[in-house]
């Protein structure tokens, strides 16, 4: 069809058509490999992550690895000096508070004694009550106003370690914590069993010496 109507139409204007018939398929190739080209880097792409993921997952592990060897060389010292160690859960969700005593009493070589307490008055109360070495508190509890006043209301009430236990990434209460002495802070969803107990370790042998 397109040569009878160039056979119909004058010399110039012809090859003008032609012109114009030649560049739209040197646009039309120019595509082709432009969308070649695309899916080479879509494909360079996709093994870049996966060999990135790779080194991550490696390092993760890595991680995971020297934080187990840690907490085992912790473990023995710890167990000489502490003949029971006496931990508050604070966690109004009972199935996350029975996780975590489970992890605990299951993974640690100690002889541990777990309380639980739901909301910030019972834990003062137990906290009176009771000699604790360590605390891990959540911070969103339901008589708390928010979790900065859940922070607030313990400043300068608690003497022992706490370990923070919370689904609140937020940076400003990160740095709320530790401006109040809270060094250990753990997100609920990024934590492992073994940075878990390993972070315990840590806080139960940070109490062992400030009573020494």
């Amino acid at each position: 069809m397109f040569t009878k109507i160039l056979d119909a139409i004058s010399p110039g204007t012809k090859s003008k058509l032609e012109e114009l018939e030649r560049a739209s398929q040197i646009v039309q190739a120019l595509n082709q490999e432009t969308e070649r080209i695309c899916e080479d880097v879509l494909i360079s792409l996709r093994e870049a992550r996966k060999t990135s993921n790779i080194f991550e997952a490696a390092a993760k592990q890595k991680i995971l690895d020297q934080a187990q060897k840690r907490g085992s060389r912790l473990l023995p010292k710890i167990n000489n000096n502490l003949s029971t160690a006496r931990i508050l859960v604070v966690e109004d969700d009972k199935f996350i508070a029975d996780t975590v005593i489970q992890q605990i009493a299951e993974k640690s070589q100690l002889n541990i004694k777990l309380d639980h307490a739901r909301n910030l008055a019972d834990m003062l109360r137990l906290v009176k009550e009771n000699k604790y070495n360590c605390i891990i508190l959540d911070l969103k509890l339901p008589d708390s106003q928010d979790r900065f006043e859940t922070i607030n209301k313990i400043t300068g009430i608690i003497n022992i370690p706490v370990i923070v236990l919370t689904g609140d990434d937020s940076i400003a209460l990160q740095i709320h914590a530790l401006e109040n002495h809270i060094k250990y802070y753990l997100l609920k969803n990024n934590t492992s069993h073994n940075l878990l107990l390993l972070t315990v370790c840590q806080a139960l042998e940070e109490s062992r010496i400030k009573h020494v």
